[in-house]
């Protein structure tokens, strides 16, 4: 969460979802006995610290510093634990948490900007799991039913760099990798607002790697 300083709200998902996976549920209990999960909550943490938004920062900014002469050390280490999870088979989902722009009104996902030619077992997993996440993302934030694509983002060397697609582009065709964004400027864009869509975001995956 928070490769952009500002975009708190990403930390109050993660926080969503580390509660659920913590709880008493069946379901949760069996996600803690086969699953191991690793959360940053801040990865911009100087610009944090100093009350900068760190979106397009010079020389760039986090999300777009994902290749291979990171600028941010933080960026080369969340790298080589991404990279060694990926070569022992282990990685199976990967969330980006951001805040969108002041007109966005519901959480969503960007999705591959490969989306729409995507076949075979690749395709079935980002339409299951969205599938899923439109079951359990729900009051008082639903997520979008569809994928949304970073089409703003004009260049292909730019895109490369985008911390999901630098993911994306190194798993195998059974996980996903995906950036949530979720809306701020609506009347439930609140702590409690943000714990349920982590806690929904939870669910789905769980119930994804169950299948």
């Amino acid at each position: 969460a928070r490769q952009h300083a500002w975009e708190a709200g990403g930390s109050w998902v993660g926080r969503g979802f580390l509660e659920w996976v913590a709880g008493d549920t069946p379901e949760a209990a069996a996600l803690r006995a086969s699953t191991e999960i690793f959360f940053i909550p801040i990865m911009d943490v100087d610009n944090v610290a100093l009350g900068a938004g760190g979106k397009e920062a010079v020389p760039r900014d986090h999300n777009r510093d994902w290749d291979t002469r990171p600028v941010y050390p933080e960026v080369a280490a969340a790298q080589q634990r991404v990279e060694a999870l990926i070569q022992v088979g282990r990685l199976r989902c990967y969330f980006d948490l951001h805040n969108p722009g002041s007109g966005d009104k519901q959480p969503f996902f960007f999705g591959p900007m490969d989306y729409e030619q995507m076949t075979g077992p690749r395709r079935a997993s980002y339409d299951r799991f969205l599938s899923l996440c439109v079951q359990h993302m729900r009051e008082p934030l639903p997520i979008l039913p569809r994928y949304r694509f970073a089409t703003y983002v004009k260049t292909q060397e730019e895109r490369d760099r985008m911390s999901g697609n630098w993911v994306r582009d190194r798993t195998p065709a059974r996980a996903v990798a995906m950036t949530l964004e979720t809306a701020w400027n609506t009347p439930h864009s609140t702590q409690d607002g943000y714990l349920h869509v982590g806690q929904g975001l939870a669910k789905a995956m769980a119930a994804w790697l169950r299948e």
